[in-house]
């Protein structure tokens, strides 16, 4: 009667639990993509991943805080490297990969980054930041993408299609469980157009 009693109570309990797929382990690391306004200079996102670095050591504790590795902007050409498995597009977007002291005291990763959210819409009002699963699990779950969720928006107008993300973003936005909504593609990067006037270049001897 007692192991039957047990039994009813687990069962009773266990529906209050939370469910996963396959649960999130602590991996006392905290990838964190930087994604400054379009067409930001090199020199100028190197400060700004500088800042963003100690803001986290100040919210975290500068002893809790192990190492940080970050990559800044796109690799030159020179580097042996392939631009199809680098995340950042530009010189305007880093990645800072956080690694914390094992057995500090401080509090789950996932508490950190909603701290640090509000840390950083304070501090860094332009910059778009978005935090990756630091554990292997994630990560392959994730197919090795930054996010568990993509939506991907293709037409020929750009300018429409641009404004289609925009409002699908705005939808998701509006759904509490959902973090980080953002449109990766730097859609606004400066560019310059040039237009040839070919007879005066002809005039000069230009082919």
């Amino acid at each position: 009667a007692a192991y039957v009693i047990a039994c009813v109570g687990a069962l009773f309990a266990a529906r209050s639990l939370d469910t996963q797929l396959f649960p999130r382990v602590a991996a006392g690391q905290m990838p964190v993509r930087i994604r400054a306004p379009s067409g930001t200079r090199l020199a100028r996102t190197e400060t700004l991943v500088r800042e963003v670095d100690q803001a986290i050591r100040d919210e975290v504790g500068p002893r809790n805080v192990h190492m940080t590795l970050a990559n800044i902007g796109s690799p030159p050409w020179s580097y042996p490297v392939n631009a199809l498995y680098v995340f950042n597009q530009g010189p305007h977007e880093a990645v800072l990969l956080v690694a914390f002291e094992p057995g500090a005291k401080r509090p789950p990763i996932p508490v950190v980054e909603e701290r640090l959210r509000a840390v950083f819409k304070k501090q860094f009002p332009m910059v778009h930041f978005s935090f990756e699963p630091g554990d292997i699990v994630s990560q392959v779950l994730d197919f090795g993408a930054a996010a568990p969720i993509h939506v991907t928006v293709s037409g020929n107008d750009l300018a429409k299609d641009a404004a289609y993300a925009e409002r699908v973003k705005t939808a998701l936005e509006a759904i509490p469980s959902l973090r980080d909504v953002q449109i990766p593609g730097a859609l606004d990067y400066p560019t310059l157009d040039v237009h040839v006037d070919r007879e005066r270049a002809g005039e000069l001897g230009l082919s």
